[in-house]
């Protein structure tokens, strides 16, 4: 094993840690970004968007999964800053407005 045997941990956290020093971590590139590598020549690319399109399909597939199980537990409804100060919208839109236009005068002022 990789991690020390005296460091109780998840199997899932030892195989990501396997997983990444094997060169395996996820690629720091956006969609957009494994395209324009793909246009320069970067055939590595083409492994990003198979596992891409890979994640795609298997976070399509079990979708229904996770809004049946884990999603549900922090469901908390429509919560809006709104309802969390018993304030009308037009209220919070205009005390919302003013705290951003003070917030943004004060940080000119400091620079």
């Amino acid at each position: 094993m990789l991690l020390s045997s005296a460091m109780p941990t998840l199997p899932v956290a030892q195989l990501l840690v396997q997983a990444t020093s094997m060169g395996l971590e996820p690629p720091a590139w956006s969609p957009y970004a494994v395209g324009a590598a793909l246009g320069q020549g970067n055939w590595d690319a083409l492994a990003v968007i198979a596992g891409l399109l890979a994640g795609s399909y298997l976070f399509a597939e079990c979708s229904g999964w996770i809004r049946r199980h884990p999603r549900r537990r922090g469901d908390l409804g429509e919560i809006s800053i709104a309802r969390i100060f018993r304030l009308g919208e037009s209220t919070t839109v205009v005390v919302l407005a003013v705290v951003l236009v003070s917030f943004l005068v004060i940080l000119e002022l400091q620079t």
